[in-house]
């Protein structure tokens, strides 16, 4: 296995003189498990450019022990590639473009980088699951690498804003940003306001939320109705690699729908290369307005009216992204159900209401591929029928049950080596590597990449499904069903139609 490394995250922002921690952490794991590490000959030249010369001189000695790639393609009239992440326009943007286009052409498995900007290009040109910053890295690579890791984090939990301590590391970006932040602060925790947070190991938080239900006008330009609203008032996330950003706007948009609220906002202060702005993007948040005090309006409606000339011109899988958690499942797209093994099942739908959590849970670990919007599935199904953009339903096999509609985002199909997996499913896997090398000694696997839309209201039984003639027997594979069987199912797992687009 082959990474490919930016420079720049040998560069501390506290002291360029040392590597940090977390890089120190994810180098030895590198060399214990055989990872081998490249840097990029446009990066060396990068490093030279540094006026500085007695921190160039440090950054150079630091990449010397490592090999640069020998003969890189180069994104030079590729039109395709640069049309979609952009001319450079600067000697900085050059490298990052190319760094980005070695993963593109498979020149090598991973990038580590922690420029956001690299990170946003490599959502467009879809390799963003082969490009880790360094937090992502170490996390995912443990999972990897080490059988039974340490809990990394605490639990997701529920807790009023009085027992959480103002001095916190998390809130200074905030009392930065917003000077009435401490009378705000004690305002809400008085009223008894609730937030949801994630601690680190030292007991500091990694990640915080806080929702607010209006039914008033958002002052800002143009001006916003009065309406029902649920505002995200606070969303930051610290600690990093979890994908607990999108777990917190699933229980934004949850919240939201239990509620009957057909709007999610928030206002933002957009700062260069904003990961919480390319989050928003990803799950259908528009720009509305702006405040007088600068931030932007973002805004995102529940259960949409869609444009009709829209359900036509998009793509499936554009559909359910732009009006996520919306899906659509009109005539364009096929419907099949899909089985899997409950121990997967678990890992992969943690809001399933009868999972059992497990012992890693217990001790407080989150479990990262079941915090995530988008998720991978990999398994031995054979079927020519399953397409970007097709309706799935999950059925737990050894329950016997129908659980969660899902909307197929990408796949992949007849792969045979353990190296072919790792780059397609990068941090979204649930497998560690010991599971993923048997799955493929057993024969070429199929990836499918989906959106988790709703969990059914009511499962469904496999007796139920057999006694309205949906299947005959247990599905033992993916099967497709006819548009037909699948409206039965939407009926007898009580999905609510609002969020079916047709």
């Amino acid at each position: 296995m082959n990474a490919l490394i930016d420079t720049n995250i040998f560069i501390s922002r506290e002291d360029y003189k040392q590597v940090p921690p977390s890089l120190s952490s994810l180098l030895r794991l590198f060399e214990q498990n055989s990872v081998r590490i490249f840097v990029h000959p446009m990066s060396k030249e990068d490093i030279k450019r540094d006026p500085d010369v007695t921190r160039k001189a440090i950054s150079l000695s630091k990449i010397l022990a490592y090999p640069e790639l020998d003969s890189p393609p180069t994104s030079q009239g590729d039109a395709g590639f640069t049309g979609i992440v952009g001319a450079p326009r600067t000697d900085r943007e050059i490298v990052d473009n190319e760094l980005l286009y070695a993963i593109y052409r498979d020149a090598a498995d991973f990038l580590i980088s922690n420029d956001t900007e690299i990170l946003r290009k490599a959502e467009k040109i879809g390799i963003a699951d082969r490009v880790f910053d360094v937090g992502e890295a170490l996390e995912f690579f443990k999972t990897q690498f080490i059988r039974h890791p340490p809990a990394p984090t605490p639990a997701i939990r529920h807790v009023p804003v009085y027992n959480l301590r103002l001095c916190d590391p998390i809130l200074e970006s905030l009392k930065a940003d917003y000077p009435e932040f401490e009378t705000w602060w004690k305002r809400i925790s008085r009223e008894g306001r609730k937030a949801w947070v994630s601690e680190k190991p030292d007991k500091t938080l990694g990640a915080l939320l806080i929702l607010k239900e209006e039914d008033e006008p958002i002052d800002c330009t143009p001006p916003l109705g009065k309406r029902r609203r649920l505002k995200i008032s606070t969303l930051i996330v610290k600690h990093m690699g979890q994908k607990i950003g999108e777990l917190f706007l699933k229980l934004a948009i949850n919240h939201a729908i239990e509620n009957n609220i057909n709007e999610v906002y928030l206002t933002h202060y957009v700062k260069p290369n904003d990961e919480l702005i390319n989050l928003l993007d990803q799950y259908g948040f528009l720009k509305v307005g702006r405040k007088n005090n600068g931030e932007d309006v973002f805004s995102k409606t529940i259960a949409p009216i869609v444009p009709s000339e829209e359900l036509e011109s998009l793509r499936p899988k554009e559909l359910n992204r732009k009006y996520y958690p919306s899906f659509y499942d009109g005539p364009r797209v096929r419907k099949h159900i899909i089985p899997i093994r409950p121990e997967y099942h678990d890992r992969l739908f943690i809001e399933y209401r009868h999972r059992i959590p497990g012992l890693r849970e217990a001790t407080g670990e989150l479990i990262v591929e079941g915090n995530t919007i988008q998720k991978a599935y990999i398994c031995h199904a054979r079927s020519k029928k399953l397409g970007e953009g097709d309706v799935l339903v999950f059925y737990r096999s050894q329950d016997k049950m129908l659980t969660s509609v899902c909307s197929l985002d990408r796949i992949f199909r007849d792969l045979a080596s353990y190296e072919e997996v790792m780059k397609l499913v990068g941090k979204r896997t649930v497998y560690s590597k010991d599971e993923l090398v048997s799955l493929v000694n057993h024969g070429p696997v199929m990836i499918i990449f989906f959106l988790l839309h709703f969990d059914l209201k009511k499962y469904i039984s496999l007796r139920n499904l057999q006694d309205a003639g949906i299947v005959r027997r247990a599905p033992q594979s993916v099967i497709e069903i006819s548009n037909e069987r699948y409206q039965q199912i939407l009926k007898m797992g009580g999905l609510d139609e609002r969020f079916t687009l047709h």
